[in-house]
């Protein structure tokens, strides 16, 4: 009788882990994230837009229907942000987005959250909830941190030169970083994987007299500039 209790007991445990495991989340580099871990976005002052994509994959054999939340847990007065869901961006006012259908099995990359610094320093905390309908929840807090100070990069182990650049940039950042250039666009322009701490990087074939937004990711701490390729 005990063994058959304890059985059981050990059934509904099982099935409880197994429920409240609906979603993965996963970082821009497809690592994945554990519910409430906090994703650190850099920037200065100059920075005119953070952004951070988070993977979503629905680990069942059946659709489910998830929706989208944000909640401000600390947010520096004057600056406002956004987030997208399912092909849809919603401005700073709107905290719900209605449900979309992810697939089983399937991962989606159909959220996105952008910051708008303007031009003031601090840091603001923002908790994304994804609810399955009639399920259970997954969910991520982001960090925006903008500092007026260069050095405090360093802390992070983050730094790039010269800026201004022309064909070279020498890139400090951790083994196995992800770098990737975009335009000021938002379009993916140029990966790399960083190989070693101190790395001159090839840019030559980057357009010239264009600024672009030079990302460096690793574990989950984002650093974003704001570059200006010129001509020799």
């Amino acid at each position: 009788m005990k063994k058959a209790i304890f059985l059981l007991f050990i059934a509904i445990i099982f099935n409880f882990d197994t429920k409240s495991q609906t979603l993965e989340l996963y970082n821009n580099n497809n690592e994945l994230l554990n519910y409430g871990d906090t994703l650190t976005i850099l920037g200065d002052v100059q920075i005119t837009e953070l952004k951070i994509i988070v993977k979503i994959k629905n680990t069942l054999t059946s659709d489910v229907q998830v929706t989208c939340h944000k909640q401000y847990i600390t947010l520096v007065e004057g600056t406002t942000n956004t987030f997208c869901w399912d092909n849809s961006c919603y401005p700073p006012h709107v905290f719900n987005a209605p449900a979309m259908t992810i697939q089983a099995n399937t991962t989606t990359d159909k959220f996105s959250a952008e910051y708008y610094p303007n031009g003031i320093a601090g840091e603001s905390i923002i908790k994304y909830t994804f609810k399955v309908v009639n399920g259970d929840s997954a969910w991520i807090f982001v960090k925006f941190s903008i500092s007026t100070n260069i050095n405090y990069y360093t802390l992070y182990h983050f730094n790039i030169y010269p800026n201004p650049a022309t064909d070279y940039l020498m890139i400090h950042a951790p083994i196995n970083s992800i770098i990737r250039f975009y335009s000021l666009e938002g379009i993916l322009i140029k990966t790399i994987n960083l190989q070693q701490e101190n790395a001159q990087i090839s840019i030559q074939e980057l357009k010239k007299d264009c600024f672009y937004i030079l990302e460096i990711t690793k574990n989950k701490i984002t650093k974003r500039w704001k570059i200006f390729l010129q001509k020799k």
